[in-house]
């Protein structure tokens, strides 16, 4: 996907929430930033250039309006999010529907991201000119979010589910560590077993090897191993062998 949703905050009150939200912004790839009506002196704000730690300067356009509705006709549909339900907030669905329905439409450059201001949250004059409401699940006793919180949480779900980030913050191209196949959890599963049977603790049909192979193949299943801890387990085991031989020979 070439771009991804603009984001827009509606009627922000501290400069600081746009410096963390810029910021935000270039961590995820979002280059559109629209102000609906910003606080004076926002761009020059120290709280702005601290929280936005200078990448506010990788953005590469900020509109400012100064209201939401000269933004009609500029995308193909505006998303806003809100806590608060009723009867002029009819919201859809959570956070990840919305993320479903931008993804679907293979164009996320096309919509807009909006977000009321600290207090109040969107107006009903701003709700008018949203095509859509959803909101982000949370607690029922703490329901509302920072907005630089909530706008980073709804950037990171659209930017994740679009695949435009990738898992590593250096910008390698590495691939997450694979895991080992069945094959090889039954080999450190018997060879674990070789070493406790040379303890002699299956003897006298305390318990049976065949029982205590499907046991620890379960576990070892279950604990998901990457080829670098199979290769440990398998040095771990070697080391067990050797040193149960030493004491034999003494």
């Amino acid at each position: 996907m070439s771009s991804l949703s603009a984001i827009i905050l509606c009627r922000t009150q501290h400069p600081g929430n746009i410096g963390s939200i810029s910021r935000a912004m270039a961590n995820f790839g979002y280059t559109r930033l629209v102000l609906v009506d910003p606080p004076k002196g926002w761009r020059q704000d120290h709280d702005l250039l601290n929280m936005s730690n200078g990448y506010i300067e990788k953005l590469e356009d900020i509109l400012v309006v100064d209201s939401l509705e000269e933004l009609n006709g500029h995308f193909g549909g505006l998303i806003g999010f809100t806590r608060r339900a009723g009867a002029h907030r009819p919201i859809l669905g959570e956070l990840d529907e919305a993320v479903a329905h931008v993804v679907e439409t293979k164009q996320p450059e096309r919509f807009g991201l909006v977000f009321g201001n600290e207090r109040t949250g969107l107006s009903t004059e701003e709700l008018a000119h949203c095509d859509s409401l959803y909101t982000i699940s949370t607690t029922k006793e703490h329901g509302s979010l920072n907005l630089a919180m909530a706008a980073g949480v709804v950037m990171y779900q659209l930017a994740n589910a679009a695949k435009s980030i990738q898992p590593y913050a250096d910008g390698t191209d590495l691939k997450p560590e694979p895991l080992i196949s069945t094959s090889e959890v039954s080999k450190r599963t018997n060879e674990l077993l070789d070493i406790l049977t040379h303890t002699q603790i299956f003897a006298n049909g305390k318990d049976q090897r065949h029982h205590a192979e499907v046991y620890l193949r379960k576990i070892l299943m279950r604990a998901r191993l990457t080829g670098f801890e199979s290769k440990w387990l398998q040095r771990m085991n070697m080391r067990l062998q050797s040193h149960l031989h030493t004491t034999d020979k003494k």
